[in-house]
């Protein structure tokens, strides 16, 4: 990444530089039922989605934000109604 921050900054450009997307395994809370006696929750590893988002700032340089795109809902029926 250094190469694309160094010509953003030779260029005078700042903001987001470049966004990149991969796989990564991260810590999730998952639940499942336990046949009739109730939810059972607990932390397990999945393979999730993320994204960088690599920043260069006039005062403080580079770095990057990363957001995981996990969203523990279902999105069946996010803002409809039936």
């Amino acid at each position: 990444m250094r190469p694309y921050l160094q010509a953003a900054e030779d260029n005078g450009r700042f903001g987001v530089v470049a966004i990149v997307t991969a796989q990564e395994l991260q810590w999730v809370s998952s639940g499942r039922d336990s046949r009739g006696r109730g939810f059972t929750f607990f932390k397990e590893q999945r393979r999730v989605g993320v994204c960088y988002f690599y920043v260069l700032d006039p005062d403080f340089g580079p770095g990057f934000i990363k957001i995981c795109t996990l969203l523990p809902v279902s999105g069946q029926g996010l803002g409809q109604r039936a």
